[in-house]
């Protein structure tokens, strides 16, 4: 008798442990299941882009236009010949296409897909192209030993790449003045001070916009500039976005670097971060879809909530 209640509390034990085995098991194959679902949700939605519009407003604006801001393409397609980002620019009808940078990659000598939409986007509006650190390293450090003259490709077909300290625009009958700081921290004092100086200079009454590929030069060098609206991207949206905290990670920025992406108030101008379009990290973007940016700028908001 003991010996049968003895056996029975045996199998007994042995049965738990094997149900518990098997909870283990199942919990683990719905926990992969979840997460190669939302790995192939998150790919899926990388492959594709959405559009975020900003308004801003100021009192030199006498007709309202619109800015395309395009950055960190890094050789991606969305369509063949990326005629999907194409299509959604032209369907915005801009007055102004702006690009900020790292279009292409720095392990990468073929530049034509950046190349190719250059064409495509001047024949929309007036595109102008400041470089990032991906196309300064094939420029200036070449790959292979050969330098990439990307700023000769991108205006021989219809493009302009910023070589000089701003040029001076009429959009819509606005005066416009347009400048891009093309390098980091590293090379500001050399390379961009000036610039930003310039473009500072320019008549007063005239709109002012400032391109920088990198953000950091906002909070580091140019949180006081004055001019109007100021653009940059390179940070990815800190590449991994966690909602209520904003981007995880960027190697310039650190953990959740300051201007991830979206706008921010300077003491004179209105800063907007894009989140970018492509990767280049082995780490996938996540919740953190790539990015087109649409900017109407207004005379004022009352203007702009009637468009």
């Amino acid at each position: 008798m003991i010996e049968d209640l003895r056996q029975q509390q045996i199998e007994h034990v042995r049965r738990k442990k094997r149900e518990g085995r098997w909870k283990v098991i199942i919990g683990f194959v719905l926990i992969l299941s979840v997460l190669v679902a939302v790995l192939s949700l998150n790919a899926y939605r990388n492959k594709t882009f959405e559009i975020t519009y900003y308004n801003h407003s100021s009192q030199k604006i006498e007709e309202p236009f619109k800015i395309a801001l395009l950055c960190d393409l890094h050789n991606g397609e969305f369509g063949s010949g990326n005629w999907q980002l194409i299509q959604a620019i032209a369907e915005e009808e801009p007055d102004l296409i702006l690009i900020a940078g790292d279009m292409v990659n720095l392990t990468e000598s073929d530049v034509s897909v950046a190349v190719s939409l250059c064409e495509k986007l001047a024949k929309l509006a007036p595109t102008y192209y400041c470089y990032g650190n991906h196309e300064g390293t094939l420029m200036h450090n070449g790959i292979h030993g050969i330098k990439i003259p990307i700023d000769q490709y991108v205006e021989d077909v219809g493009a302009v790449f910023f070589r000089q300290s701003f040029y001076h625009l009429e959009i819509k009958g606005n005066s416009v003045d347009l400048g891009a700081i093309s390098t980091g921290l590293s090379g500001y004092e050399q390379w961009g001070a000036y610039k930003a100086e310039e473009l500072e200079a320019a008549d007063d009454t005239d709109f002012k916009i400032l391109v920088s590929h990198h953000p950091d030069l906002y909070y580091e060098k140019l949180k006081k500039v004055e001019v109007d609206l100021a653009l940059a991207g390179h940070y990815h949206g800190g590449q991994i976005r966690i909602p209520g905290l904003g981007g995880l990670y960027h190697p310039s920025g650190g953990f959740f670097p300051k201007y991830d992406g979206g706008s921010y108030q300077l003491e004179y101008a209105n800063l907007i971060v894009s989140r970018g379009l492509g990767n280049h990290s082995l780490i996938p973007r996540i919740n953190n879809k790539p990015e087109l940016v649409i900017i109407n700028v207004c005379k004022d908001e009352e203007e702009i909530k009637e468009r």
